[in-house]
């Protein structure tokens, strides 16, 4: 294995692990990173389905269930009926949960800023390209794998 390799897979752990890290508010509130990816994904995308959510934080259905409900119980979350088929549940943030999703905007923004103080622009915009493509790259990997698990079972849905 190259020495390359054996770097990218030591600060992708970092990052994973900085990543992990619940979010503790200035008021000293503890935001599980798992609540902040729902509040992330829904401040953008609401309202949404459980299964969009579960698919584009690329969890498991059963456990989205298990996050959503836990806020939906701190008050972060509502869901109802959709308008044109009432088996569908939409989530979307309650206005608690809107407040605490601004924050937690905020906050990260202020933190980029913070660590990208005094680098380059170029640098910077390099930081951001370099990610987007190995994102990419991630994600057409795994579409491709899930495609392949498919296609072995005949009887999976398309």
């Amino acid at each position: 294995m190259s020495q390359l390799v054996k770097d990218l897979e030591r600060e992708l752990s970092a990052m994973a692990r900085n990543l992990r890290e619940p979010v503790t508010l200035a008021d000293g509130t503890v935001v599980r990173r798992t609540t902040a990816s729902l509040l992330y994904f829904l401040g953008e995308h609401e309202p949404a389905r459980m299964g969009d959510i579960a698919a584009a934080l690329n969890v498991d259905p059963s456990t989205t269930t298990r996050q959503v409900q836990h806020a939906i119980r701190a008050g972060l979350l509502a869901r109802e009926g959709g308008h044109h088929d009432r088996r569908v549940v939409m989530l979307s943030l309650t206005s608690a949960g809107r407040d605490l999703y601004e924050t937690l905007i905020q906050r990260q923004r202020q933190g980029l800023l913070h660590i990208l103080d005094g680098w380059p622009d170029q640098d910077q915009e390099d930081l951001v390209r370099l990610i987007s493509l190995f994102n990419g790259e991630i994600d057409a990997l795994r579409a491709a794998t899930l495609s392949a698990r498919r296609s072995d079972r005949p009887d999976a849905p398309e």
